[in-house]
């Protein structure tokens, strides 16, 4: 991959896997393509327990890793994706495993259970400011909350 220095929208920033700043979040696009992508998608909360030694929603009740992960790939990597050039739709799923995934990559249907993309969507990293990941993780939080609020205001 050739250096590249481009800042996308959210303050992320496209790097090389050897350059992510200490105590950045990575993130990597061939994750998407994969059932067990972003460390089978445990990737927030492996990546808060290093930095906070607690569980993410002991500061943020509520929120939940998977949230986090899905806003900041939408945040963050999919534009360096599509800064890459690449057309990408993403979709979420409740699973105990990554829980956000590429659903087209250049108009080819990704298949997330085995490796026959292998090329596709190499060498896209993204590296994460720990504040916006502490930004996303309060924003899952207070979504949570008012998700909650509006269950109570159906029960009414």
């Amino acid at each position: 991959m050739s250096e590249i220095a481009l800042v996308v929208p959210t303050g992320a920033v496209l790097v090389n896997p050897s350059d992510i700043p200490t105590g950045w979040l990575s993130l990597d696009a061939q994750s998407l393509l994969s059932k067990w992508g972003f460390g089978d998608g445990d990737k927030i909360g492996d990546w808060w327990w290093d930095h906070f030694d607690e569980p993410l929603d002991s500061r943020f009740p509520g929120a939940h890793r998977h949230d986090v992960l899905r806003l900041l790939v939408r945040l963050a990597l999919v534009p360096a994706i599509e800064a890459f050039g690449h057309a990408i739709t993403v979709y979420d799923i409740g699973t105990i495993h990554n829980p956000v995934r590429a659903e087209t990559v250049d108009g080819i249907t990704i298949d997330h259970y085995n490796d026959i993309h292998d090329g596709l969507l190499d060498d896209i990293w993204v590296a994460v400011s720990p504040p916006l990941v502490v930004a996303a993780a309060e924003h899952g939080a207070w979504a949570a909350l008012a998700a909650s609020a509006a269950e109570g205001d159906e029960r009414s």
